[in-house]
């Protein structure tokens, strides 16, 4: 995909690239549990 959008209680709370993603540490903690 070329953009992601994370959702939390159906509201989009972030949007961006694979790349924008993928550099987010605290973004994937905090969202995705990574």
């Amino acid at each position: 995909a070329d953009r992601h959008v994370i959702i939390e209680k159906g509201k989009a709370v972030w949007s961006g690239t694979s790349e924008e993603l993928g550099a987010d540490e605290e973004l994937q903690h905090r969202y995705l549990g990574v």
